[in-house]
């Protein structure tokens, strides 16, 4: 499958445990809010893009658990969409990790994922994420907990 263009106008300093073959792919609109996009499906990151800049936002979107704990050691998102079934590092065990960090626990997570049985949102909340929509994901829901939670932390 092909992937949109990156509208890049920052370059990251991969780590090692970052994937080179695929860099972090960012949109640096809103300079004042950024958006983690935490997601491994290409279809959903070229979805969650498109929905990011139609909106305006800055973002960067990363592909696997361990290239989001690595880019989270150097930067402080105002909002993480976070896909639960991850490889590498779990959303699970990152909102769970971010949450016990007094330096991250501020950060609102908003988890998109494919666990939508009931109990899931549960377990997600207890995990640490702030909100839940469950996938396929239903576009018009994912732009309002967008601003819902961009509101939140820049009223």
């Amino acid at each position: 499958m092909l992937e949109p263009p990156s509208t890049s106008s920052e370059s990251f300093e991969l780590s090692e445990s970052s994937n080179a073959e695929h860099p972090p792919s960012t949109s640096m609109a809103n300079q004042s809010l950024l958006i983690l996009v935490v997601e491994d499906s290409h279809d959903n990151q070229a979805l969650m893009r498109l929905i990011l800049e139609e909106m305006g936002h800055a973002f960067v979107i990363v592909e696997d658990g361990a290239e989001a704990v690595a880019w989270l050691a150097k930067h402080i998102p105002s909002l993480i969409l976070l896909d639960l079934s991850l490889p590498k590092i779990d959303g699970w065990q990152i909102a769970r990790n971010l949450k016990a960090d007094p330096a991250t626990a501020q950060i609102p997570i908003l988890a998109t994922t494919a666990h939508a049985m009931q109990g899931d949102r549960e377990r997600a909340i207890e995990a640490g994420c702030d909100d839940y929509l469950p996938k396929p994901l239903d576009l018009e829901k994912l732009e309002e907990r967008i601003r819902y939670w961009l509101k939140q932390i820049n009223p």
